[in-house]
């Protein structure tokens, strides 16, 4: 199935966790959830069935089961002259009825289950079993569910904010959730959570502004977590203790994500940043700089190899070579044939690091 015109139009705003070896299943700021194969550069499929924008999606770890989070119906505006219970009634019936979350078969693209969290979905984790998937809302809470029965396990009330990324260690044993403070609410931390109880385990506080996103190293013993404030910070999860600030990105940073053996971090920046940056996460020090973006990145997710990242941004998006070696890659687009929204894959080039400091 190809993909629907102007289905990348707009920018990325998801990039599964789960990213296959050759498949990439992708959120966009369209009501549908396209499934790409990155060796050919074709769309394999495209799940329809979401009312409102899509804004994350997770795969099982055996690439048969997606799970997508879009948007919240549009609740109505009120005046004065109108009835307060009537409508109270219509907001109950909004969100009552609001499909939010949807469970996928990637095989057929057939929806297997409508899961609602009664908020907009910042972002949802599926855990490595497969079993459950955990969505985190703007309503700032965390919902976890059973994906064969369609049933919410927990309900976890913990941010004063929207939680914008949620993330499940790789023993299933703990998820990390991360929010953003807001107009109103001050909240830019970190929670840490036993994903069989229910129980917040740690509080990770040192962020001083909102929280983009949260990753964990595949041991399942640190998280790296991206701030608006310009930083990374490197978590131990068993004490909760922060182990070092990485400084060097000059905006906000809005996604990162980590190898495979836990050894380096790629990280990209919005605003006027527009880089990539991959860390040593042992030492603390920025490896490379990758530039050459015209807009800022939205999302960046490392193959299972560890040698190269694919990047989603609101003009292009792209995949880099973040290994410490040159690997060849061969020119190629995936996405619509317009020049807006599309994915772009570059071959990889070593490019000296520019100073951390801000």
């Amino acid at each position: 199935m190809s993909a629907p015109p102007g289905a990348f139009s707009a920018a990325f705003t998801g990039l599964s966790h789960g990213l296959g070896a050759q498949d990439v299943n992708s959120a966009t700021n369209f009501s549908t959830a396209p499934l790409w194969d990155l060796e050919t550069g074709q769309c394999v499929r495209v799940m329809e069935g979401h009312s409102e924008l899509v804004n994350a999606v997770d795969m099982t770890a055996d690439g048969r089961i997606a799970v997508s989070g879009s948007m919240q119906k549009p609740m109505p505006y009120g005046t004065d002259s109108e009835d307060s219970a009537r409508l109270e009634r219509q907001l109950t019936i909004l969100k009552s009825d609001d499909p939010s979350l949807r469970v996928w078969d990637l095989e057929s693209g057939v929806c297997l289950r409508i899961l609602s969290h009664r908020s907009t979905i910042g972002d949802v984790s599926v855990t490595p079993d497969g079993r459950r998937a955990i969505s985190a809302g703007d309503d700032g809470t965390l919902r976890v569910f059973d994906l064969e029965t369609g049933a919410c396990v927990h309900v976890l009330e913990c941010h004063t904010s929207p939680v914008n990324s949620v993330i499940v260690t790789a023993d299933g044993r703990r998820a990390i959730s991360a929010a953003g403070k807001d107009l109103y609410k001050m909240d830019s931390e970190l929670w840490v959570w036993d994903a069989d109880t229910g129980i917040c385990l740690h509080r990770l506080e040192g962020h001083t502004k909102r929280i983009e996103c949260v990753t964990v190293t595949p041991d399942g013993r640190r998280a790296v977590s991206a701030s608006q404030d310009k930083t990374l910070r490197l978590w131990d999860l068993e004490t909760g203790l922060c182990l070092c600030v990485l400084r060097g990105h000059t905006s906000w940073i809005t996604s990162v994500s980590v190898t495979p053996d836990g050894r380096r971090a790629a990280s990209v920046g919005s605003g006027y940043d527009k880089t990539l940056r991959v860390w040593d996460l042992e030492t603390g020090s920025c490896l490379r700089v990758l530039k050459g973006y015209s807009t800022g990145i939205d999302e960046i997710s490392v193959t299972p190899d560890g040698r190269r990242a694919v990047s989603a941004g609101s003009v292009q998006r792209r995949q880099e070579d973040v290994s410490l070696r040159r690997v060849e890659v061969p020119a190629r687009r995936i996405g619509a044939q317009r020049p807006c929204g599309s994915l772009e894959l570059f071959p990889g080039c070593e490019r000296e690091c520019v100073s951390q400091e801000e």
